[in-house]
């Protein structure tokens, strides 16, 4: 059985930079931390990282600022409080908008939807069901549109104001996503997206 690869280091300096760089943005698309034996310290830049192992020089690309300790404690400290305070102030908002999404159409109150996270990890993002039952039987994965036919009469209400997304904030307080960052997208376009947008995983 094949193991999963985390980390390449490559050792030989010589390779031509075209081969080079395709390489790295091939593992940065499969999430594959990338490092790069260096011959002169004087390579770095302030897009460069180093670290040391046994003593040899390895070269990387700049991790975000997020990769620290205390940047990532601080941020989590914060999803986690200010997703509870909404969690908590938003509940009676939760229980309107979930009776009339359970009266006024057949289906479940909440949609589930896998979605890709940080370092690739999927999880299912949840939001207040605003399409009727099997929406993408027949059709696939697409993006919804303006005006989506699929759409209930109550969904449409909760897209033009965004109150679809409310459910969201239990995904922040689990740590599956983040109240100021990039926005989680589908695997399908996820997939898509890393092959024609260059650094898209970055």
């Amino acid at each position: 059985e094949a193991l999963p690869i985390y980390e390449l280091i490559m050792t030989e300096p010589e390779i031509p930079r075209n081969v080079m760089m395709d390489i790295m943005l091939e593992c940065e698309k499969r999430m594959i931390e990338f490092r790069l034996v260096a011959d002169l310290l004087g390579m770095m830049t302030s897009q460069v990282d180093m670290r040391t192992i046994d003593g040899v020089p390895l070269l990387g690309l700049k991790e975000s600022p997020l990769a620290e300790g205390y940047n990532r404690f601080i941020k989590r400290v914060f999803d986690i409080v200010f997703s509870a305070i909404g969690i908590v102030i938003l509940f009676p908002v939760f229980l309107v908008i979930s009776t009339f999404i359970k009266f006024t159409s057949h289906g479940s109150i909440f949609y589930l939807q896998k979605r890709v996270g940080e370092d690739g990890k999927r999880f299912a993002m949840i939001k207040f069901r605003t399409m009727i039952n099997n929406a993408e039987k027949g059709v696939g994965r697409v993006w919804t549109k303006k005006d989506d036919p699929r759409r209930t009469r109550m969904g449409a209400l909760l897209r033009g104001c965004n109150l679809d997304e409310l459910p969201q904030l239990v995904n922040v307080f689990k740590g599956e996503m983040s109240l100021v960052g990039p926005r989680p997208e589908r695997p399908h376009f996820v997939g898509k997206f890393k092959e024609s947008i260059p650094r898209y995983m970055a």
